[in-house]
């Protein structure tokens, strides 16, 4: 997962490849510990692996190690797919399966390197 975000009451997982998941309603259904009485969910950020949700009264409930056990239908056994990296930049370090644009076409990196 590289991101999330509400849209309206939904929360919306942006994943490695560019798809999506959503959670309809999940500003609405995901409740603390005091249910209907509590504080609501504000927002949602990733800090490094952890999902942490700001809460209306300022406070934070964190999802410790979200990013790495939230799975979709491929889970760990899928295969892995291609992680779009925009322009090439020769100062950048691109990992098995990175791709990007030059030129006007893309490339796939099958070796670990920079530039």
């Amino acid at each position: 997962m590289v991101s999330v975000a509400f849209v309206g009451n939904n929360m919306v997982f942006t994943l490695d490849d560019a798809t999506t998941v959503t959670l309809t309603d999940a500003k609405i259904d995901l409740k603390g510990d005091t249910g209907l009485t509590g504080a609501k969910i504000t927002s949602a950020a990733f800090s490094g692996n952890n999902l942490v949700f700001t809460l209306d009264d300022a406070s934070t409930v964190t999802v410790t190690n979200a990013k790495l056990d939230l799975k979709g239908d491929t889970g760990t056994t899928g295969p892995i797919g291609l992680i779009w990296e925009d322009a090439y930049s020769g100062a950048t370090t691109y990992a098995v399966n990175d791709a990007v644009s030059y030129l006007g076409s893309s490339y796939i990196n099958i070796l670990a390197s920079t530039g």
